[in-house]
């Protein structure tokens, strides 16, 4: 058997991997699955093409990796068989080994042929013998695999396991306890050796770096001696698969750990005898043939549904699976026929990822079926900015615009073709997140926002209901603002959209009635005269009023209880000042001006029988007349003081 190599893999899905021939690994990683997938029937196989052999019953099949070259033999024949399945021209290459038991073709352009007394080396290139590594005398072959690491032949002989140089095929070492071993493989991912013993049908598993057994597989009936092409690597999932004995009419392939060779399933074949195993990494089945009249089998390797294959009359024989491409050669027992299957495309992958807007998207439809496939969208449009890979089925790019988009892919290889429709949303409807909007006063400036999480943009209405009066909501950001009139309990309903969807929240908001002052102006007043004016409000009680701005006039005073100015002006002149009426809803201001007229004091008017401006005798004016009026009690003192002056002027003259 040949070496595994590693391939990347999805982990949405168990990408499973192993290796035929070491070559392949040249090839493997084209196809890099990743997306997310979920289970899909396999269609049968489809006969893609038939070619004739120059073998006839070829127990052995091999094809060169990258190259469209297949190698034929029977076990007991004197030749390879070459053929070219494009040109279908056919030549043999005549070695010396008998009884041939299995085809190994690594990475070095050299195909082995163990036969029982030995291993004959063949140049690909050339397609000529180029060299016979004899066994022992006394030893007999049984299986070989080749080190990708070392180069080195790792062969099942009789008397154990030989590691021989592949330059001249000299023996340099063998591995202890190992005795009657069937069937070789090497995973060149992990280093390790997995042999079958011949006996007990148990596997063991020899770390290549110390030449130790690591593990031994506690179940046993695996098919060694009497089936060598009965165990596959799957390299991405570190699983070995072999064939089993489960009965007298009945085999199965079992599915070990690689590590531990802890048994993880064991699956029906569907028949006995069971000739050969093959493994197809990126679809995960495994195929198997039959040395008797039973058709060969798929199996998936984790559900173990089977799938029949059909293939051109005759018992089928000769079984090899190219891990590049899938396709399947199988040859007849009795005849040259060499049938070519290949898996029709079963995209398993169902659903794919949302996005949003301006993101980084990456991910890949995953398929099963021969290569290779080609993908193209078929019906609707990918989201905006993201482009299908046609060769890898990948789906890359950013997300640009939101929207809900729904297109199909369809996967198409020379068996068929398969199609998937698919969602991608990019961005997230609309959902509100202000569970609640504040009160208001009447006329007081209001402002607050409907806010909500989506992609945009998103625009928003009142859908039920209706806003404050006064009230108006931007549809462009959600801001609710205006100046409250009316006093009031108000229920509506704000929907937010964008093109995913929308969202809608119910707000109820109370609009109290604040204080207004209904005053216009206050009268007037007079110096030394009493006043009382009352500046008036309407609102939610209790309203207190205080003067904000300016005086009130020298010797009034305002309640701020009862909004009363009271007092007696003491001086004249114009008083500017605004009172505040505030309650616990708000508050309402006015200027008034009041004005102080200064106090009147009229002058005594002479009566009749007062004489006209009596002249002193000093020559002095009675200037008595013409003093302020004050009361008629002042007035008749003033007139006595006056008389007396006089009489005493007149006394002294």
């Amino acid at each position: 058997m040949q070496p595994a190599t590693t391939r990347p893999h999805g982990a949405n899905r168990r990408r499973r991997l192993s290796w035929k021939a070491a070559a392949v690994a040249a090839l493997s990683g084209a196809l890099v699955f990743a997306g997310a997938s979920g289970a899909s029937a396999v269609e049968p196989p489809v006969v893609v093409s038939t070619h004739s052999m120059a073998t006839n019953g070829a127990q052995l099949l091999i094809k060169a990796p990258g190259s469209t070259t297949v190698y034929s033999a029977s076990p007991g024949g004197t030749s390879v068989g070459v053929l070219n399945t494009v040109t279908n021209i056919t030549s043999t290459i005549p070695i010396t080994g008998a009884t041939h038991r299995e085809f190994d073709l690594p990475t070095s352009g050299r195909l082995y042929v163990t036969s029982a007394n030995g291993i004959d080396v063949i140049d690909t290139t050339s397609n000529t013998a180029v060299g016979f590594f004899a066994a022992p005398t006394g030893v007999t072959y049984q299986s070989l695999a080749v080190d990708p690491t070392s180069g080195n032949l790792y062969v099942a002989a009789s008397t154990g396991i030989t590691i021989l140089s592949p330059t001249d095929g000299s023996v340099v070492g063998s591995l202890s306890g190992s005795l009657n071993t069937g069937q070789l493989a090497i995973s060149g991912s992990t280093g390790t050796l997995y042999a079958v013993n011949g006996s007990t049908g148990n596997v063991t598993a020899f770390d290549l770096s110390t030449g130790t057994a690591a593990a031994v597989s506690t179940v046993g009936n695996v098919r060694g001696s009497s089936n060598p092409n009965g165990v596959a690597i799957d390299v991405a999932n570190n699983r070995v698969i072999t064939v089993s004995q489960t009965g007298a009419n009945a085999d199965s392939i079992s599915v070990f750990d690689g590590t531990t060779l802890a048994l993880i399933n064991t699956f029906p074949t569907g028949g006995t005898n069971v000739w050969g195993i093959g493994y197809m990494p990126q679809s995960g089945l495994a195929v198997v043939n039959f040395a008797g009249p039973v058709n060969p089998r798929l199996i998936d390797a984790d559900s173990g549904e089977l799938t029949p294959i059909t293939v051109v009359a005759g018992i089928t024989r000769g079984l090899f699976v190219d891990q590049a491409n899938e396709y399947t050669y199988v040859s007849g027992s009795t005849n040259t026929t060499l049938t070519v299957l290949a898996v029709p495309a079963a995209i398993t992958t169902t659903s794919l990822p949302d996005s949003q807007p301006g993101a980084s998207y990456a991910q890949s439809i995953d398929v099963q079926g021969s290569r290779p496939m080609t993908f193209a969208v078929t019906a609707g449009a990918l989201p905006d900015g993201l482009t299908l890979d046609p060769a890898t089925g990948q789906i890359t790019g950013a997300t640009t615009t939101p929207g809900v988009f729904t297109f199909t892919v369809t996967a198409t290889n020379a068996a068929g073709a398969a199609s998937q429709e698919y969602t991608i949303q990019v961005g997230d409807a609309p959902v509100i997140t202000t569970p609640s909007l504040p009160g208001g006063v009447t006329g007081a400036p209001y402002s607050t926002t409907v806010e909500a999480t989506g992609a945009g943009p998103i625009t928003f209405a009142v859908t039920a209901g209706a806003l404050p009066d006064g009230l108006t909501l931007d549809p462009a950001t959600g801001v609710v603002s205006g100046t409250p009139t009316t006093a009031g309990t108000f229920t509506f309903t704000v929907t937010a959209g964008n093109v995913l969807g929308t969202d809608t929240q119910e707000y109820t908001v109370e609009i109290l009635e604040g204080p207004i002052i209904t005053t216009p102006s206050l009268p007037a007043g007079t110096v030394a005269t009493g006043y009382t004016a009352t500046v008036e409000a309407t609102g939610t009680g209790p309203i207190t009023f205080a003067v904000t701005a300016g005086a009130l006039p020298d010797g009034l005073t305002l309640d701020p209880a009862t909004g009363i100015i009271s007092g007696t002006p003491t001086a004249a002149g114009a008083f500017t000042f605004t009172v505040t009426a505030t309650d616990t809803v708000g508050e309402d201001a006015q200027a008034y001006t009041i004005t102080i007229e200064a106090a009147i004091i009229p002058t005594n008017p002479p009566g009749p029988n007062t004489p006209a401006g009596p002249t002193d005798p000093g020559g002095l004016a009675i200037t008595g007349a013409a003093l302020p009026w004050l009361s008629v009690a002042g007035g008749l003192l003033l007139a006595a003081a006056g008389a007396g002056i006089l009489m005493l002027r007149r006394r002294r003259a």
